[in-house]
């Protein structure tokens, strides 16, 4: 099991860019693929909170948020430093060609 150490982000000329260290291993993410990734996540969760709003369920923006946090986690550490490295291996594979 990986143990990731941590997620960091970066504001670079204006592109987010996130590193992700696996074993002490940094694994730099695709800013493309961040930045979609972020509008996803923000339209997802301004649509959990409008909802929440227009029905007076505050709490479950909050709840929400806090289940995203723990499940993507968990995800991340269960991702074996095997599997990054084909990850990687693949994007880098699509990206030439």
């Amino acid at each position: 099991m990986a143990i990731i150490i941590g997620i960091e982000r970066k504001e670079k000329d204006e592109v987010n860019t996130m590193e992700i260290k696996i074993k002490g291993k940094g694994i730099t993410l695709d800013c493309k693929e961040v930045e979609i990734a972020q509008k996803l996540v923000n339209s997802f969760l301004a649509s959990i909170k409008d909802s929440a709003v227009s029905h007076g369920k505050l709490s479950m923006y909050l709840t929400t948020v806090a289940v995203m946090y723990i499940t993507g986690a968990d995800i991340l550490r269960e991702i074996s430093p095997d599997a990054a490295r084909v990850m990687l291996k693949t994007r880098k594979e699509e990206n030439n060609g």
